[in-house]
């Protein structure tokens, strides 16, 4: 016979050993569960409810690395350009802006916003030089209708992100 039963031990609730009828899975003991019992939904309840934070701690972790990697990337500019006023004292300040811009990887060039100190007359031996950085950084631009009035607020707003970097003109 292809289908033989085979049959389990059972502890029932009032703690009393006796035979019914596996899953096929050999003898194990088990409490009061029956074959085919009320928790066959069990499972799909549970995966239902960790799949979703399941998927919202992986999205998270991948904003937050892009998010750290924007932050260094925007450090490494900064420093770049404060490299770039101390080779080259007389540079006017789009000239430093264009440079660190190029410098920017995967961020958008036309959000960073440079600003540099002291203005390029002002760049005499033991001054020192500050380039700072300035760029938007946003995951997800979710941007949800007014019905009643015209406008749309944002449900993510953009973090700020900030890079200074300051060297002494030797």
């Amino acid at each position: 016979m292809l289908n033989e039963l085979r049959f389990g031990y059972v502890i029932g609730w009032d703690n009393q050993v006796g035979l019914r009828q596996g899953d096929g899975g050999g003898n194990s003991l088990t409490r009061g569960k029956e074959v085919g019992g009320k928790d066959s939904g069990q499972a799909m309840a549970e995966f239902a409810f960790t799949v979703p934070l399941i998927v919202i701690l992986v999205v998270s972790v991948v904003g937050f690395s892009f998010l750290l990697y924007f932050f260094v990337t925007l450090n490494s500019c900064a420093r770049e350009g404060a490299r770039y006023v101390i080779g080259h004292p007389y540079a006017t300040d789009t000239e430093i802006a264009t440079y660190v811009k190029g410098r920017a990887g995967i961020l958008n060039q036309n959000s960073i916003t440079v600003t540099v100190s002291p203005v390029p007359a002002a760049r005499q031996p033991g001054v020192n030089v500050t380039v700072s950085l300035t760029y938007p950084f946003q995951i997800v631009n979710l941007r949800i209708p007014y019905i009643i009035s015209p406008g749309a607020f944002t449900i993510f707003p953009p973090i700020t992100l900030n890079a200074v970097s300051s060297m002494n003109m030797d």
